[in-house]
């Protein structure tokens, strides 16, 4: 796995092949933008003290958790 953080950018590639998370914070819109390879592009805001997808209420860490578990085939958490 290869990570990088650049004017705010945080680009996660995932070994043989699986894809590439990329995490923007958006200043002007007070947002997170994020792009899966599973799910694909999602806009965050800030919610109740949670960052929360404006389509469909998921929340980021907890998404980032099922889809590393389904990535790495293990139970992943962040925290």
């Amino acid at each position: 796995m290869d990570i990088s953080l650049s004017n705010g950018v945080l680009t996660i590639i995932l070994p043989n092949k699986k894809g590439t998370y990329v995490i923007n914070r958006q200043i002007p819109t007070k947002q997170i933008w994020f792009s899966s390879p599973l799910s694909g592009p999602k806009r965050f805001n800030h919610i109740a003290g949670l960052w929360r997808c404006n389509r469909t209420d998921d929340e980021i860490i907890q998404l980032m958790s099922i889809e590393l578990s389904k990535i790495f085939c293990k139970k992943m958490k962040i925290h």
